[in-house]
């Protein structure tokens, strides 16, 4: 096949003996591997007919049977498409009774990748037989020169009514964060049911722990957290799945980001890890801990409660204040004053532009610079400037 069809019904799932008429929708575009241009005459949906599970719809409610299009009405896009009905009866590989709707555009239709179009057919009264009903997708497109048929077979469920999953949520909606949360639903007490979760799957048995419908996850959330529900329910040969999804939400989450950026004030009141270089903007304020991996610069204030470990350089344009130990695993470069609780340690450069204040000893693996006042312990540093 040259074109992509994506298949979906109104409603999502079907089942038998529905009250209301259904809907079958065919999205389509060319085809996500093609990088040709796809030229198209005509598309053909057939379902077959009858009062078998592998049928839609019986041949007197066949009349009742509508279409419509949407999309397809620019230059190169068919300037409209129409839509005609016929039967077909045992066609050479597909035997049976078929109803044919047939979309054909108004003009030359080319499909590009940039455009799709939507064939929706409606008013489809679904049979009494639960099972899998055939649908059959005839396209005449081409490549260049001349168009040609090409199809392919699908099916859609019809579940039996006693195939039942709904009401699928969080009890309750939201959770601290490391709680485990209980998750409820509704459904057929036969069918086998699977919970996912992240890169997890849980096989659900109903038991003493686990009554029906009702099923609490193993593992501590720390985050938002997506569940999804699968269930299977086997009748007269056949097995029929339906999914459902839900969102547990966690209060104070933890939070994973590709890149951050702060432009503002950055408060952490516990342990700060970063494993790469941090660029800070504004205030960086931690009351515990902080701990960089990468280079530490901070366009504004750097204030840590705890111990201040920065892997690399630490480039400060305002006021460092730790008031525990500063170790700097590259050059320390503050433009104003530096007051460290403990030790400072710095193993390259550190140059202080406004005072330097450590409260026990300063150990530097090169020069210490010191535009202002300098307090500390002793002083271990290859040169000592002090102005």
């Amino acid at each position: 096949m040259l074109l992509d069809y994506r298949i979906s019904t109104y409603p999502d799932e079907l089942t038998v003996d529905y009250p209301d008429p259904v809907d079958l929708i065919l999205t389509v575009d060319r085809a996500p591997t093609s990088t040709k241009l796809v030229q198209c005459d005509r598309i053909t949906v057939a379902l077959l007919m009858g009062n078998a599970d592998v049928a839609w719809v019986e041949e007197k409610d066949a009349q009742s049977i509508r279409a419509r299009v949407t999309g397809g009405s620019g230059i190169g896009h068919g300037e409209g498409w129409t839509a005609k009905f016929r039967t077909t009866k045992d066609r050479d590989d597909e035997p049976g009774t078929w109803y044919d709707v047939i979309f054909t555009p108004k003009a030359p239709a080319s499909f590009d990748g940039s455009w799709d179009l939507e064939l929706r057919i409606s008013g489809i009264k679904l049979n009494k037989e639960a099972g899998h009903a055939k649908l059959l997708v005839i396209e005449k497109t081409s490549t260049g020169g001349s168009t040609s048929e090409r199809s392919i077979t699908d099916t859609v469920q019809k579940a039996p009514r006693e195939f039942e999953l709904h009401s699928f949520r969080a009890d309750p909606l939201q959770i601290n964060n490391g709680d485990r949360p209980t998750l409820k639903w509704q459904g057929t007490r036969s069918a086998a049911y699977t919970m996912y979760w992240n890169d997890s799957k849980a096989h659900i048995t109903p038991g003493p722990e686990t009554p029906p419908g009702q099923w609490t996850c193993p593992d501590p959330l720390v985050k938002d957290t997506n569940f999804l529900l699968q269930g299977h329910f086997a009748q007269s040969g056949n097995t029929y799945e339906r999914s459902l999804t839900t969102l547990v939400a966690v209060l104070t989450p933890d939070l994973v980001v590709h890149r951050l950026t702060v432009n503002g004030p950055l408060l952490a009141k516990n342990t700060v890890t970063v494993d790469g270089a941090t660029d800070l903007n504004g205030t960086v304020k931690a009351k515990g801990t902080l701990t960089v991996a990468g280079a530490l610069t901070a366009e504004s204030t750097a204030t840590v409660g705890g111990d201040l470990t920065a892997s690399r350089a630490a480039t400060i344009d305002g006021t460092l204040t730790a008031k525990s130990t500063g170790s700097i695993h590259g050059a320390l470069t503050a433009r104003s004053t530096v007051t460290v609780g403990g030790d400072l340690t710095a193993e390259k450069t550190a140059t202080v532009k406004g005072e330097l204040k450590a409260q026990q000893d300063a150990t530097v693996a090169k020069t210490l610079k010191v535009t202002g006042d300098a307090t500390f312990g002793t002083v271990h540093a290859a040169t000592v400037k002090v102005k």
